[in-house]
């Protein structure tokens, strides 16, 4: 069985005939967008996201500014209005019961954050301890999490971000959950659908065929998506070469085997 068919030559605009240059431009117009849209998506979630990450993450970083001598500082999520007391109050434990904090703080350009539960007794803590796994830290009253962080960190800023008016959610890419603003996942969802509709009922595609292309953009489309939009030809970009014997391009099952190799690459590299 083979699994490569001929493909099809880049065409200029200019040679197509007149009746379908309106349908090509579209195309192409279309595929840019996409393109613009994914980049936008993107950067919101590299610059706004954060991935979560242990407690011990965040003791790790205030250890080893503390030894070097500068330093640090974490920012408080506030959910609606705070009492008086600000982000510091934040991190005092409940009268009664326990509930969650979460910190944040950067490191390079990433955002990272990881979540705290403070509690008013030790039956409350073990309480929360059956709720939680052992990468959530739990703080007992009197203590509270910010006297808890100067331990290992004198020089402790703390500071507040505002998680209230923008809503967040979080998504899976190759196994790793990564927190992002929801208008960055949506603006991702619809470039995504998009692009499955462009490849579906759009012209033949560059390199590979539809089902070649299916597979990177619906099992590894963080990949998928961007290669199909700059080398199928959505975007006409990188236009393979014209040549007197048509190109081959790569079929369904060939490309199902190397997105699935693809996918147990990257996992294993980021889990």
């Amino acid at each position: 069985m083979q699994d490569t068919i001929a493909e099809p030559r880049p065409a200029e605009l200019s040679q197509v005939p007149s009746r379908g240059r309106g349908a090509a431009l579209f195309n192409l117009v279309a595929g840019w967008v996409l393109l613009v849209g994914f980049v936008a998506a993107s950067a919101g979630l590299v610059l706004q996201g954060s991935a979560p990450d242990s407690r011990f993450d965040l003791l790790k970083m205030l250890e080893r500014d503390a030894l070097a001598g500068v330093g640090s500082s974490v920012e408080i999520a506030r959910h609606g209005e705070w009492d008086e007391g600000g982000a510091r109050a934040a991190t005092r434990t409940p009268v009664d019961g326990y509930r969650t904090v979460e910190v944040r703080w950067r490191e390079g350009l990433w955002h990272r954050y990881t979540t705290y539960v403070v509690a008013s007794s030790e039956k409350e803590a073990r309480k929360a301890a059956r709720e939680y796994d052992r990468t959530v830290g739990i703080v007992v009253a009197p203590q509270t999490l910010a006297e808890q962080l100067e331990e290992v960190q004198p020089q402790l800023s703390i500071g507040e971000y505002d998680s209230s008016w923008t809503s967040r959610g979080s998504i899976e890419i190759f196994d790793v959950e990564w927190g992002g603003p929801t208008w960055a996942m949506l603006l991702g969802l619809t470039v995504w659908l998009g692009t499955v509709t462009r490849l579906m009922v759009g012209p033949e595609p560059w390199r590979l065929t539809r089902w070649g292309w299916a597979w990177p953009i619906l099992l590894a489309w963080p990949v998928g998506v961007p290669a199909f939009l700059l080398l199928s030809g959505a975007t006409g970009l990188f236009a393979p070469r014209s040549s007197t014997v048509p190109a081959q391009r790569v079929g369904g099952l060939a490309s199902l085997i190397l997105t699935r190799v693809l996918v147990w690459l990257v996992t294993a590299a980021l889990v």
